[in-house]
């Protein structure tokens, strides 16, 4: 049987091998779990592949903002000695330069090596920032967080969506209270959006995870439908660049043919007690 479409390819290193080949063959890439801007049009622009979640680029642009807003200007960067840690890096810098701005000091974390974060704490440690942004996705975070604290730097972290916040508080417990992090879905305690309340009705263990699943399959199987029963990938695809409307059950979402970047959704939340997310 022949594949209709693929759907929820996780991670930037996959998708790019992925989003090529699924093109080639004209065969639709759905909501993949990856911010990485390079994937994204204009830099790579693909008729089938169609995200839902917001880049990193605008999770970046909702941090650098906010703190503007808040009259911060000494602010550092860590991040892996990776593609995607060089990715956020670049990100930050093109958003810190649109605010005449300049990083205080980068930390370099080894690729592949979490605990080898000694030497970018001590680093960062030597400029007193008020905030540190942590560009990434693994056990670097906490331990690179724990490590500041160890030598006395007291600040505040924003770290990305990809980074888990259930890890962080087991491994820091009450260090974690503060670190703030970027979402890209709606807060499922906070939010009064009726595609959240809809998927707290259906869900048995709600997740951000869950509901972006959730909305996710609002948006296929709405277009789907609209499709009508001739089904084929030309009709769907059509289906997906025209929704009925801007927004499902509240959350925004669109695609217009030129971009297909998704949702614009971003926004902050602590760590609070007990590791709960605080908007």
């Amino acid at each position: 049987m022949p594949v209709f479409a693929m759907l929820h390819s996780v991670g930037t290193a996959i998708a790019s091998e992925l989003i090529p080949f699924l093109e080639s063959r004209q065969i639709p890439c759905l909501h993949l779990l990856t911010g990485a801007e390079e994937l994204r049009a204009p830099t790579l622009s693909s008729r089938q592949t169609f995200y839902l979640r917001a880049s990193y680029r605008q999770e970046v642009r909702r941090i650098i903002h906010h703190l503007q807003t808040l009259g911060i200007f000494r602010v550092a960067l860590v991040h892996e000695d990776e593609p995607f840690g060089h990715g956020i890096r670049a990100q930050v810098e093109a958003a810190m330069q649109d605010a005449a701005l300049s990083l205080s000091a980068v930390g370099l974390i080894p690729f592949n090596q979490p605990t080898e974060v000694q030497a970018a704490a001590r680093l960062i440690h030597s400029v007193s920032p008020n905030v540190v942004i942590v560009g990434s996705a693994g056990a670097s975070v906490e331990n690179f967080v724990s490590a500041s604290h160890q030598l006395g730097l007291r600040t505040t972290y924003y770290c990305l969506s990809v980074s888990n916040v259930g890890r962080l508080f087991k491994a820091l417990g009450p260090l974690s209270k503060g670190v703030v992090m970027t979402q890209v879905m709606p807060g499922l305690r906070a939010s009064a959006m009726p595609v959240v309340r809809d998927y707290l009705g259906a869900s048995s263990e709600p997740s951000s995870f869950g509901l972006e699943g959730f909305i996710s399959a609002r948006v296929i199987t709405g277009a789907l439908q609209a499709t009508g029963p001739q089904l084929n990938r030309a009709k769907f695809i059509a289906m997906l660049e025209t929704p009925p409307s801007d927004q499902v059950g509240g959350f925004p979402i669109g695609y217009p043919p030129s971009t297909r970047n998704g949702s614009p959704f971003v926004e902050l939340a602590m760590v609070g007690a007990h590791g709960r997310l605080l908007r």
